[in-house]
């Protein structure tokens, strides 16, 4: 709410369930029906390759960009228990793999490297992601932030998939990659220090409910609920730019708070 507040342009694409509502205020595309008809980004029913994205984006990319955007992309990752659905066959580095979905059957080893699979795909698809905003350079100042919601048991003491109460969950499922890449003109406006952000990703342990105060402070938004101790990028930022605030009305009908955006 406060980014669309901000005059910020927003958009959602998905590939995976939905947006449980945190999309409803914004424009959401769900690709899984867009482009269901290509058998090769979409071989199965209601199933496609992260790959999608790399069209879509590409094609936003393809028009002009007049303000302040943010484009989220639900990905569907290494989403279980059907790990080998989410990878075409040229990414098949690791064999044998397990193409089933009653996980629980499958030699351990065949699991572990159906998984590690996905992992190759995501990794190509974030790489090729990143190149696409690199063409947009240096006319526009832009940033991939990449953040899993969740880990995944594989086997481990007899668990599999995700979603155990966090006070109980093994590091298999709380443990997640966190990702940021910012173009070459993004770090110069800002002033961030590239050497602050290795040593940042050496020594913090960073928690994915951070990802709000980190995406406000890229953005240059102050609101109530920012905090600058959990924007983990803001100690490496020493860039300097204008202020202004202005008051919103939330659609909870409460008093108009305010927004300072810098």
């Amino acid at each position: 709410d406060a980014l669309e507040r901000s005059g910020t342009e927003t958009l959602w694409l998905d590939n995976d369930s939905g947006c449980k509502g945190v999309c409803k205020n914004t424009g959401m595309r769900n690709l899984r029906k867009e482009y269901a008809e290509d058998k090769t980004l979409c071989p199965y029913n209601d199933s496609c390759y992260d790959g999608v994205f790399l069209d879509a984006l590409g094609k936003i990319l393809e028009k002009p960009i007049e303000k302040d955007t943010v484009v989220t992309l639900h990905l569907m990752g290494s989403h279980g228990p059907s790990y080998w659905q989410r990878y075409p066959d040229a990414f098949r580095v690791f064999s044998p793999d397990c193409p089933q979905s009653d996980i629980q059957n499958c030699d351990r080893q065949a699991l572990v490297n159906t998984y590690d699979n996905t992992i190759v795909y995501s990794d190509y698809v974030l790489s090729q992601l990143i190149d696409l905003l690199k063409t947009r350079q240096p006319q526009t100042d832009s940033s991939l932030i990449f953040m899993s919601d969740h880990g995944e048991s594989l086997g481990e003491k007899g668990l599999y998939l995700h979603g155990l109460p966090r006070s109980i969950a093994p590091d298999e499922q709380r443990h997640v990659p966190f990702l940021v890449w910012m173009s070459e003109s993004l770090r110069r406006r800002d002033g961030v220090d590239s050497k602050c952000l290795a040593t940042l990703a050496a020594d913090t342990a960073i928690d994915n409910a951070s990802l709000s105060h980190l995406l406000l402070g890229m953005l240059g938004l102050s609101t109530a609920t920012y905090d600058k101790k959990r924007d983990y990028i803001a100690p490496c930022r020493s860039g300097q730019t204008n202020t202004k605030t202005f008051q919103y009305q939330k659609a909870t009908g409460q008093p108009p708070r305010p927004v300072t955006v810098r």
